[in-house]
């Protein structure tokens, strides 16, 4: 749409150019109002197009590579209307979430020494209390728990395959 518009924009100067001139072919009335409206930028359009029609190959290196500046621009405009504005004139802005699983140190002997007969210490699980400090406490899976399907969650090389099997 934006070349059509572009090229649209070229003919009527040129038309208007080609009007303008005592060396053009025909002089119509259809094409006298746009001379006259334009008549401040036929001078310049005129020095543009002698240059354009003397190094051809220069002028078409030219536009390819300012069309190319236009679509990049024309991308990155849309990239960022669509992907900064829209959401957030429509409340879709997303903001990064802060959740994240506490941390904590703990003695894993020691968990593994206190666990239940023919039980497999599997980790520490945080439990929060109102108006009181995050206390934890330990994770346990029976023979049972562990032929059935379960979700566990860690960090990569935590051992969560080797703790749960």
């Amino acid at each position: 749409m934006a070349l059509f518009g572009a090229a649209m924009c070229i003919g009527v100067l040129e038309a208007s150019f080609q009007t303008a001139h005592p060396t053009s072919l025909e002089s119509s009335a259809l094409l006298s109002a746009p001379s006259r409206l334009l008549g401040p930028l036929l001078p310049a359009y005129g020095e543009a197009r002698a240059w354009t029609l003397s190094h051809p190959m220069l002028a078409s290196v030219l536009f390819a590579l300012a069309l190319t500046a236009v679509l990049l621009l024309y991308r990155a405009f849309l990239l960022g209307w669509f992907n900064h504005v829209v959401p957030f004139l429509t409340g879709m802005h997303l903001t990064p979430d802060s959740s994240s699983l506490p941390f904590h140190t703990y003695d894993v002997t020691e968990a593994i020494r206190r666990r239940p007969p023919q039980q497999k210490f599997v980790g520490m699980t945080p439990v929060a209390r109102c108006f009181r400090p995050l206390s934890w406490q330990p994770v346990y899976l029976s023979e049972q728990d562990q032929s059935m399907h379960r979700h566990v969650m860690g960090q990569t090389g935590s051992g969560k395959t080797l703790s749960a099997i």
